[in-house]
């Protein structure tokens, strides 16, 4: 049974001069529901909740310390990673600058070589060839160039 029904029921029980001191009288009213069973039983859980709440409280104070520690350390551990992002980062950049020079080295001396023997040894047919494999592997070279251009535009420095 709730509160409202056992109220009611009491309320029901009682004569018209008990209701009207009820009516008239505050202190009578506290008095009729603090005796309630339903009062007592919100009491207790009150306490209840009050005790349980303490009790994590203490709880999450002690372990305070402990939160502080685990965040200092991802702290670090963030402040190192971002370290290290930005070293590989300018490693890579070296690396994809130095890969890319390699290459039109490369070109450039298949190039030369190429036409430094052309009067002895070449024909037209070998020269067009020539021509367009080296002209393919340009444009991949500068494509590459590009495209790594492009990326560490994109990559949040």
């Amino acid at each position: 049974m709730n509160f409202d029904e056992h109220l009611h029921q009491i309320l029901n029980s009682c004569d018209k001069d008990q209701l009207n001191k009820y009516l008239n009288d505050e202190e009578q009213t506290d008095l009729l529901v603090k005796s309630m069973e339903y009062y007592q039983q919100l009491l207790k859980d009150k306490e209840n909740l009050q005790n349980r709440n303490k009790l994590i409280a203490e709880s999450n104070l002690r372990l305070e310390p402990v939160l502080n520690n685990v965040k200092t350390q991802l702290k670090q551990a963030i402040s190192e990673f971002e370290e290290a992002k930005t070293e590989y980062l300018l490693l890579k950049e070296t690396h994809d600058a130095q890969s890319l020079a390699n290459e039109e080295e490369e070109s450039d001396n298949q190039a030369d070589k190429f036409f430094c023997s052309y009067n002895v040894q070449h024909n037209d047919e070998e020269l067009n060839n020539f021509q367009r494999q080296f002209l393919e592997e340009r444009t991949q070279v500068h494509l590459k160039k590009i495209k790594a251009d492009k990326l560490k535009e994109l990559l949040p420095q």
